[in-house]
């Protein structure tokens, strides 16, 4: 599937009133996945791993 399809899918998404959030998720997932050939569960074990660390970035900024 080239990211011409599948900036085609996010256009109708769009279109349709789908939150600009969700298409942009569905967007680099469908891209991470059919046309970098990227594992999902790699996207998956780094998106954990940054949500690990805002919570070890922002725990600073409540305390103070």
């Amino acid at each position: 599937m080239s990211v011409l399809w599948i900036s085609l899918f996010c256009v109708a998404l769009f279109v349709a009133g789908t939150p600009m959030t969700l298409i942009l998720a569905v967007w680099v997932a469908a891209s991470s996945y059919w046309v970098v050939d990227f594992p999902l569960m790699n996207m998956g074990v780094s998106s954990i791993d940054a949500l690990k660390n805002y919570t070890f970035l922002a725990v600073p900024l409540f305390v103070a």
